[in-house]
C-alpha cells in the first residue's frame, strides 16, 4: 500500500477524497506534494528527503500544543461534536448535571454530521465526539487512536401530531399512501430510516418533505404535515406534554440507536477522563428509556 493509501485510511477517508484535500492543501500553500506523474502516485522527492524533518516539526508542535493546553492555570475548553439530534437536547440535559465537574471551562459545541465530527476530533478541533451508531453502521476508527465507549441506548421511534394517530393507526397496508417527513439519503438517520424502518413495514409512504436537521423535522411533525421517525430521546419530552404521539404498532417499527463517545488516546484527552465518565453517566441517567 502507498503513503497516501494509508493516510486516508488512518483518517477515515477514501482516497479520492484524501487526494482531494492534499490537493486543496497545495492550492492553498503553492506547494507540490504529490507526485502524480507516476502511478501508482506519491510523495514527492522533495517532501521524502525532508520527512524527518516534517515529523519532527510537527511532533514539535502537538508538543507545544499539548503544554499549553495543559499548563498551569490554563482552563482548557471542552470541544464537542456531535450530531444535531444529540446536541439540541440530550447533551445540554447532561452537561448541566455536572456543571460542578465544569469548573471554569468553557464549553465548545459542534453539531455537524457524523463525517464531519470525526474529522474534527482526528485533527483535534475538538475533544470528545458523541455520536449515533447502529449494530451494522457503526462509527470506526483507527484502535491504535482512538478510544470508543458506549454510554446510552436510544430508540427510533415513529411520531406525529395528535390529531393524526387515530386516522393513521387506522390504515391498513396498501390501502393508501402515508405521509412521511423523511431525511436526505445520505444523512445517517435517513439510512437508518431506510435500511432499518421502511424495509420492514408493509406501508406506503409519500414522501413529501425531507430535512436535514431534526429540530427541523419535530416542526413539521407538531404542525401535523405527517409522521417522522425521531430519537425518542428527542421527542420524550414532547411526548410527555402530549404535543406528539408515539405510533406504537408492528407498522411502525423501531429501531435501536447506540449512543458512542469517541475520543483521541492522547496525553491532552486522558486527563479528560474523569470529567468524560462523569458525562457519560449523566448521559444514562438523562435519556428516558423507550419500552
Amino acid at each position: 500500500e502507498t503513503d497516501i493509501t494509508l493516510a486516508a485510511r488512518r483518517r477515515n477517508l477514501s482516497q479520492p477524497a484524501y487526494s482531494r484535500r492534499l490537493q486543496a492543501i497545495e492550492a492553498q500553500q503553492g506547494v507540490v506534494l504529490v507526485d502524480r506523474s507516476v502511478r501508482p502516485a506519491r510523495p514527492t522527492a522533495a517532501l521524502e528527503a525532508n520527512r524527518e524533518e516534517i515529523q519532527s516539526t510537527l511532533a514539535g508542535l502537538k508538543r507545544l500544543r499539548e503544554n499549553i493546553i495543559t499548563g498551569p492555570g490554563n482552563t482548557q475548553d471542552i470541544a464537542i461534536a456531535t450530531v444535531q439530534a444529540l446536541a439540541s437536547r440530550l447533551l445540554p440535559a447532561a452537561l448541566g448535571k455536572i456543571r460542578d465537574d465544569l469548573g471554569q471551562r468553557r464549553v465548545r459545541l459542534r453539531a455537524e454530521n457524523h463525517n464531519q465530527s470525526f474529522q474534527m476530533l482526528m485533527t483535534e478541533e475538538v475533544l470528545l465526539m458523541l455520536a449515533y451508531e447502529t449494530r451494522d453502521r457503526p462509527v470506526i476508527g483507527p484502535s491504535d487512536l482512538v478510544e470508543k465507549t458506549q454510554v446510552a441506548t436510544d430508540s427510533l421511534v415513529a411520531v406525529c401530531a395528535p390529531e393524526l394517530t387515530t386516522g393513521l393507526m387506522a390504515i391498513s397496508p396498501g390501502e393508501e399512501r402515508i405521509p412521511l417527513i423523511d431525511y436526505p439519503r445520505d444523512n445517517f438517520l435517513g439510512i437508518v430510516l431506510q435500511d432499518d424502518v421502511l424495509a420492514h413495514t408493509p406501508h406506503q409512504f409519500s414522501h413529501d418533505i425531507t430535512a436535514g436537521l431534526t429540530n427541523a423535522v419535530m416542526g413539521f411533525v407538531r404542525s401535523g404535515f405527517g409522521v417522522a421517525w425521531l430519537p425518542h430521546s428527542l421527542v420524550a419530552e414532547n411526548v410527555a406534554r402530549k404535543e406528539m404521539d408515539i405510533l406504537s404498532s408492528p407498522l411502525f417499527p423501531t429501531a435501536d440507536l447506540n449512543i458512542s463517545m469517541l475520543q483521541l488516546k492522547t496525553k491532552s484527552t486522558r486527563k479528560m477522563q474523569p470529567l468524560w465518565a462523569a458525562l457519560a453517566e449523566a448521559i444514562q441517567t438523562t435519556i428516558a428509556p423507550y419500552d
